[in-house]
């Protein structure tokens, strides 16, 4: 049977069949048997998971809004921001602390401006707010455009580690010349980490560091540049069970 950690967090066995919530019924068969660990789709403006925020970052827990050009159709997404301590990131996580290997994947709505100074926005797995360090897919579009995959922790003085950028010749679809949503994925087998942008896989994957094992799963912001207001805005995140083989 499945079964539910935390407030709403609905784990899939093998030889389950969820109830609940709504969106496990469009799933399929195979998948609600074995593949998703989690779903959020902020349907009707509520979580489906419990987010918390990271320590050390501004407070401000991803929570339901209103958008309607929420890519499921349901005019609600999740935005998560620095609000309370503009300047500084913000990283909010859920699911279980020993989710190994797995992906993530979601829509994100990306912005794209002309200043040096801008967002930057992503998710983030293998949260460990223990030892304080994760791995992050960001995409940040101003002056100096990227996607970045980047280790971060206490151990380098919470600066990012970059694993692998990408510049705009090597983004698939070429750089976005206005703010739109994009998918994002990110995937963790053992040591090894891809990274996708809008379902394609980007050069040079898989990267290699094995410096986190497990973790939460999480969506992050920050503003590169200056101390100023920062969000990312998510859709439809799933949680996916990967093995060495698939």
């Amino acid at each position: 049977m499945p079964r539910v950690v935390g407030a709403g967090l609905l784990v899939l066995a093998v030889a389950g069949v969820p109830t609940s919530p709504s969106w496990a019924a469009a799933l399929p068969w195979t998948m609600m048997q074995t593949r998703v660990i989690l779903r959020e789709g902020f349907a009707a403006g509520s979580t489906q998971v419990a987010w918390q925020t990271f320590p050390g970052f501004s407070p401000d827990p991803l929570q339901p809004v209103p958008r309607p050009d929420a890519p499921d159709g349901d005019g609600w997404a999740g935005l998560v921001s620095n609000r309370t301590l503009g300047g500084f990131a913000s990283l909010s996580y859920a699911g279980p602390a020993d989710l190994d290997d797995y992906s993530v994947e979601a829509w994100v709505y990306v912005d794209v401006v002309e200043a040096p100074q801008g967002p930057l926005q992503g998710i983030a797995i293998r949260v460990d707010p223990v030892q304080r360090r994760y791995y992050r897919f960001s995409a940040r579009f101003n002056a100096e455009p990227s996607l970045s995959l980047a280790y971060v922790g206490r151990d380098v003085n919470n600066f990012p580690d970059f694993l692998r950028e990408w510049q705009p010749a090597e983004i698939p679809g070429g750089l976005p010349s206005t703010g739109g949503w994009h998918r994002m994925k990110l995937r963790a087998v053992g040591d090894r980490l891809w990274a996708y942008w809008n379902g394609v896989l980007l050069p040079g994957m898989p990267v290699r560091d094995g410096r986190i094992r497990r973790g939460h799963v999480g969506v992050y912001a920050t503003f590169v540049g200056g101390q100023q207001l920062a969000q990312t805005v998510v859709d439809d995140l799933v949680v996916v069970h990967e093995g060495p083989g698939e």
